[in-house]
């Protein structure tokens, strides 16, 4: 009787050296069962306060974030020995942690995606395409007027195509 061969799950991750150093990932994080979490206000003022307490210990630069009813977008570059996967890492623990505690239910998907950029990728134009998700989502009528998306690095002003 033959056997059949133990399955084994793709990783969806590239090296995680891809990761460290002055790279510049554009990152998805869905939210289980996509639930809209962040519809409700009190959970994405949470995330962004999360959000910058991670980025100022992980020496990361936000460039933009933009927290989606079920899924949050960053563009995210760590600086010196840290990594994006650690980044995310704290960042889902610490708002899945505080999200449990207060509803008893799990707040992210497993893993996420991620788009490294290239060199050539402009990083600004990948900025204003996250800042104005809620515009192509029909959310709202000028991506200025969600209140959930902005810049750690930047006034909002850089993020609003003219």
């Amino acid at each position: 009787m033959a056997t059949a061969a133990p399955f084994r799950r793709r990783p969806n991750r590239l090296a995680l050296s891809t990761y460290a150093g002055p790279v510049v990932v554009l990152l998805t994080l869905a939210t289980a069962d996509r639930r809209r979490h962040f519809a409700a206000p009190r959970w994405a003022i949470l995330g962004l306060r999360v959000l910058e307490r991670v980025a100022e210990r992980r020496r990361a630069l936000v460039f933009a974030y933009c927290f989606m009813p079920d899924h949050v977008h960053l563009v995210v570059q760590v600086a010196g020995e840290g990594s994006v996967v650690d980044f995310v890492k704290e960042f889902k623990q610490r708002t899945g942690y505080a999200f449990r505690r207060a509803t008893g239910r799990s707040l992210w998907q497993k893993s996420y995606h991620d788009h490294v950029l290239h060199r050539d990728e402009d990083l600004v134009a990948v900025c204003r395409y996250v800042f104005a998700n809620p515009v192509r989502a029909g959310l709202v009528a000028r991506a200025d007027d969600f209140a959930a998306s902005g810049s750690l690095v930047w006034g909002r002003g850089v993020l609003v195509e003219a």
